[in-house]
């Protein structure tokens, strides 16, 4: 009777040890997945964030996130223009495999183009393991109610479905319905990201957050973006027949709106510090391609327009450097060592395996992927 009662005890006290120790640690475990999110911002140059060598710009939260995790050095994308890049940071593939090979315009949504319905997102995965899921911002990958959000994985979606809109008092979508609402196009998207959070604090969540900034128009962008910069010199490139004086105002208004972003960034982390979610939280920051202002006579990206010589346009395709690589961080904690780097190349078609790695979710036996996993990098392997 001794013997079977000391049993007990034994497993009773190992039982009630694990549920201490999955309390205490600083990696999740089974019980309780990563949520993840992927900020993605659209026309940020890498040379536009200090963690990447810019001592004019001033992005305190995403250096922070570069401290706090790892940065890569040489992350492209295969298509410097919006839409294609879109279509493969969210299924793994070359946007080619749909026929979408440029920025979509007002006249080709309406003629139905966009990311077909039967086409799978990382976000539609991880809506089938349990995760509430959500887009808040721009979507430029189809307006027709086929290519919706909603049909892509998306539980919930507050933006905009065109590639365009305004820095300041938008038209959103919000709860199905168009609205025009008053504020900055970053805090409110920041605000409803926010508001996502508090909601699913409790349960395991992948909330995806497209900003516009800083795409031109980059103003007007609240008192506080633009007051850093208005003194500004800003180093530019010395190209032949260039309009300095107009590249520097270019270059202190695009560094305006890349603050709004970076502010608003602090302002969600802050949210996940508050709810105790920031240690179980993956967050990963990009762009949707790289940016030009004067580099190489251009302004704007793959489909830059010429700044030289008195000409401004027309459109001139380039695979440019400036126009192929983005910023990525990942803040992974207890995964990714803080302040590291990762020099190998990756590409956004790899972030669908590489998300899925880093939850521990299995890719459809059936899908097919032009990407790779990269999160052996991540813990400083090699692939």
């Amino acid at each position: 009777m001794m013997k079977r009662e000391l049993i007990y005890f034994y497993w009773l006290t190992l039982f009630f040890s694990g549920v201490v120790l999955a309390g205490k640690g600083s990696v999740p475990q089974e019980a309780e997945k990563w949520n993840i999110i992927s900020i993605v911002t659209d026309d940020q140059a890498r040379w536009s964030i200090r963690a990447y060598g810019n001592r004019e710009s001033h992005t305190p939260h995403m250096d922070r996130l570069a401290r706090e995790g790892v940065r890569f050095l040489n992350a492209f994308v295969p298509h410097p223009v919006c839409s294609p890049s879109r279509v493969s940071f969210l299924t793994g593939l070359y946007s080619t495999r749909f026929g979408i090979t440029d920025w979509i315009s007002p006249e080709e949504s309406e003629q139905g183009l966009g990311l077909p319905p039967e086409s799978v997102t990382w976000p539609e995965i991880l809506k089938d393991h349990g995760y509430a899921t959500a887009l808040i911002g721009k979507w430029h990958l189809g307006t027709l109610p086929q290519y919706h959000p909603t049909r892509h994985g998306f539980d919930h979606f507050f933006g905009f479905l065109e590639g365009g809109n305004r820095p300041m008092n938008p038209t959103l979508e919000v709860e199905g319905e168009i609205r025009q609402l008053q504020g900055s196009l970053p805090d409110l998207l920041v605000d409803d990201a926010i508001r996502f959070i508090d909601a699913h604090k409790q349960h395991p969540f992948a909330l995806l957050l497209h900003f516009r900034a800083p795409h031109s128009p980059y103003l007007p962008v609240p008192e506080e973006d633009e007051e850093p910069f208005r003194s500004l010199r800003p180093t530019v490139p010395i190209e032949q027949g260039i309009d300095l004086k107009a590249i520097q105002t270019w270059t202190r208004e695009y560094y305006s709106s890349v603050h709004s972003i970076d502010r608003n960034l602090g302002r969600l982390l802050d949210a996940l510090e508050r709810h105790d979610l920031s240690r179980k939280t993956i967050v990963l920051f990009t762009s949707d391609h790289g940016y030009m202002i004067g580099h190489h006579s251009l302004r704007f990206k793959g489909n830059a327009h010429w700044v030289a010589g008195g000409v401004v346009g027309p459109k001139r395709p380039n695979m440019y450097e400036e126009s192929i690589t983005v910023p990525l961080i990942i803040r992974w904690p207890g995964v990714a060592r803080p302040n590291s780097e990762v020099l190998e190349m990756v590409s956004n078609i790899d972030i669908l395996p590489s998300v899925l790695s880093m939850l521990g979710i299995e890719a459809p036996e059936e899908l097919a992927l032009d990407g790779r996993d990269f999160t052996p990098l991540i813990r400083g392997e090699k692939i």
